[in-house]
Parts: structure tokens; sequence; C-alpha cells
């Protein structure tokens, strides 16, 4: 049942978010009380916090079914950040939308594994495989200003929206080589990276208990053969022809798959450095 009808009269948005709460959360949405802030925020094209210290001021009545249509989206389960157009990721908003996956707070554990290596070793050029929203590649040039970054994605789609971000986020004499390639065949041939990291689809098509959200995400983005790890078995084998000596692969899988790609590695000459849930950084020996 529709809470919120065209006829409703004017709500405050405290009434607003009170209502579109108990909707979401009787959609089974864990995060009902966010995703209803980000909703009105988006709407008013204001910050939440700027929501809660004006929480009696009342909606009008368009941006009021502005509001409840996004919020109907949303009961169906349609991702928060492609109905608002943006996901936060390592303190940036991206700018998202159906060509490219959500960006998941998970990954982010990449950029402090990153953090950690450089201290150690000196990391001049960095490549993003399957590079999405582009957010993983920014934020490492972000931090990491000095390093030579370049992304790639086989959608043409997704490298659209990744090449908005970087303009939007990078200075323009700080801007990412961006690449349309099939994991790392359509580079050009002399590139080589100190280390290479890829956040690849490592679902199975067939996997139970899956979120409802995943059905409007780019299934080339979530899924691939092999009990999901085809593509990243094909990075694994194709990666040290573009690595530099002793450079790096980092990777991130379901924690359960990790055992049996670092063993699936060895066959190519690397060392497994450090393995954590959802990622697992190795070495390839000289």
């Amino acid at each position: 049942m529709d809470p919120i009808t065209k006829n409703s009269p004017r709500l405050s948005i405290a009434d607003f978010l009170a209502i579109s709460t108990k909707t979401l959360s009787e959609a089974g949405i864990a995060s009902a009380r966010l995703d209803s802030e980000l909703i009105l925020a988006h709407v008013l094209r204001r910050s939440r916090e700027w929501l809660l210290a004006h929480d009696a001021t009342a909606l009008t009545q368009s941006q009021q079914q502005q509001a409840r249509q996004l919020l109907l989206q949303r009961t169906q389960r349609q991702p928060i950040a492609y109905l608002t157009g943006r996901r936060d990721f390592y303190g940036h908003s991206f700018l998202v939308n159906e060509q490219v996956l959500v960006p998941r707070p998970e990954s982010e554990a990449i950029l402090a594994i990153l953090d950690e290596l450089a201290q150690d070793y000196h990391l001049s050029t960095v490549l993003d495989v399957g590079t999405g929203s582009g957010c993983l590649a920014i934020s490492i040039k972000l931090a990491h200003p000095n390093q030579t970054v370049s992304a790639c994605d086989i959608s043409e789609s997704a490298l659209l929206v990744a090449r908005r971000n970087a303009a939007r986020l990078l200075p323009s004499s700080q801007q990412i080589k961006f690449y349309q390639s099939d994991l790392l065949s359509d580079l050009p041939a002399d590139s080589r990276f100190d280390l290479i990291v890829a956040n690849l689809p490592y679902l199975s098509p067939g996997q139970d208990d899956l979120s409802p959200e995943l059905a409007y995400e780019p299934a080339i983005a979530l899924y691939a053969d092999d009990d999901g790890l085809s593509l990243i078995k094909q990075l694994i084998t194709t990666a040290p022809a573009r690595l530099t000596p002793g450079g790096y692969l980092l990777l991130e899988m379901n924690t359960k798959q990790i055992e049996i790609v670092a063993s699936y590695a060895t066959d190519y000459r690397y060392q497994v450095v450090k393995q954590e849930p959802f990622h697992l950084l190795m070495r390839l020996a000289n």
C-alpha cells in the first residue's frame, strides 16, 4: 500500500522521515532510516544534518511527490545509490548509475592495504582492472598523487561514469589514464605496473541468498563462471606479463574463495603477502 498518496496533506520533514522509515522497514530494508534521510536530502538538495536541524519544515507538494516516488522505488529494492545518483566511498562522493556496480564499504580496505604496502615498497605505477565507477582508481590517485594510476573496464558505459568522476574529483594535472579493455588484453603493449588491483565479478550465477538489490546492478560486474572465479583466474594467469619484477596483485573476492585462489596462484609464481576477509595480496616471484 502506498503510504503517501498524491492527495496526502503536506508533511513536515519529521513526518515524512517517520512514515518512510516505517515503510522501508516493513519492506525488509535494514537501512530504513538512513535511506529515508538520503532520499529526502537528495530531493531537498540538503545534507542529512540539515534535515535533522530543520525537521519541522514542511515539504512542498512537488518535493513530497518526488520523495514519494523515490520511496516507492526503494521499496521495490532499487539501490539507494541509483535513486540518488551518488555513493560515498573513502571520503568522497561518486556519481553512479545502472551501468556501474555500487561501490561497497569493504572495497575501502584495498586503500588501507595499498597504504601499508606503499610504506615499504615504491609503487610508481598502479592499474585498477574492472574500474566501474572509478572509485578505487580515483581514491588511489587522491591518496597517492605521485603515483601514475591507470584504469580499465570492458564496458564503455562504465568508463563514461569513471571519466566523469575523475573530472570532478581530480585536478586536471593529475588525471587517470582510462582504457576500454577485456581485463588486460587491450592495454598498450608496453604497459607495466608495480601493482594491479581488481574487484572483479566473483558471484556464481546460480548463487542463493543474494540481496534483492543485485537484480538492478549490471550482471557483467557481478557474476562469473567457475563458481565465480573464472575472471579472477584469468587475471592471475595474464597479470605476470603486465607486472614489473616483484610486482603485486591485490584482489577482492568472497572470503570463502581466498584459499582456493591462493592455491591456484602458486602455479603462476605468486607468493601470498597478506590475506584478510575479502582481500588477497600476492607478489610475483622474481
